[in-house]
């Protein structure tokens, strides 16, 4: 008998919101532009960012804290940590080009967890980390 595509109820979930995250992305291409006009008028378009990063930050943090890291992870994390950091540092980058980076920093993080999820039921998944970014 062959073995189910998913191998287990939350891999599936994991997918399921990665592919629900990827559509809201793309459904919302117009109305982003529109929200960042709204958010840039009022002056809250930094602190809307700073607020999603601390989100993704904690989702990253606390996915860390579950797990053992392996060096390649670790490696990618740190890649990671130096991007946003440079991107905090230049905020004068367009609202719309540092928001990429939450919205797909939610998609690796979810991307990631599904292969941990899939490699946790003895499924080969080499550097899950990796196939993340990659991925994403």
């Amino acid at each position: 008998m062959p073995k189910p595509f998913f191998s287990s109820d939350r891999e599936r979930r994991l997918w399921a919101w990665t592919l629900a995250v990827v559509v809201a992305i793309f459904s919302t291409l117009g109305l982003a532009a529109t929200l960042a006009g709204i958010l840039r008028d009022r002056g809250l378009i930094d602190d809307f960012f700073f607020f999603c990063f601390l989100l993704v930050l904690a989702a990253i943090v606390t996915q860390g804290l579950k797990t053992r890291p392996r060096g390649v992870e670790i490696g990618v994390a740190l890649g990671i940590a130096a991007v946003y950091l440079l991107v905090i540092a230049r905020m004068a980058i367009p609202a719309a080009e540092r928001t990429h980076l939450i919205e797909y920093g939610v998609v690796a993080v979810l991307i990631y967890e599904a292969h941990r999820e899939r490699s946790s039921h003895g499924r080969r998944v080499p550097a899950p980390a990796l196939l993340a970014v990659g991925a994403t």
